[in-house]
């Protein structure tokens, strides 16, 4: 359902179901997602961690972004266990294209299947000096 099929349903509301509506956003539905924002911070942290102590490993991934993009390790799928996800700032190569991982939390999601990797350009060779004369 799109955000204009929502507000054309609302619009079509008594002023009853309106008010209920209404009702189960403020007292139910945003509690709920803020709820599970907290939910999904606190497994991010505990995840990191658990990394840090070096209980479990951490997917491969760059910091940086490579000279070419073989360089960078292959993206490997989560299959949705948090600890297999990736984490804001990892670099991986993903069908031929480097990718950043921008979502604030665990990163589960395939790179390009939405907004939560970007993709990237490989690190600019370095600048070679100008030769003197001569």
């Amino acid at each position: 359902m799109s955000l204009q099929d929502l507000k054309t349903s609302a619009q079509s509301l008594t002023m009853e179901e309106w008010v209920e509506f209404l009702g189960w956003c403020v007292a139910e539905e945003r509690p709920r997602r803020e709820m599970l924002q907290a939910q999904e911070e606190a497994r991010t942290r505990l995840i990191m961690h658990l990394r840090e102590l070096g209980e479990i490993p951490a997917p491969d991934a760059l910091r940086e972004p490579p000279r070419h993009v073989e360089d960078a390790p292959e993206w490997q799928h989560p299959k949705d266990e948090p600890q297999n996800c990736y984490v804001q700032g990892d670099i991986i190569q993903y069908e031929g294209n480097l990718y950043r991982s921008v979502y604030p939390h665990l990163n589960c999601s395939t790179p390009g299947a939405d907004g939560k990797w970007l993709r990237i350009e490989p690190a600019p060779e370095p600048a070679t000096p100008p030769e003197e004369p001569q």
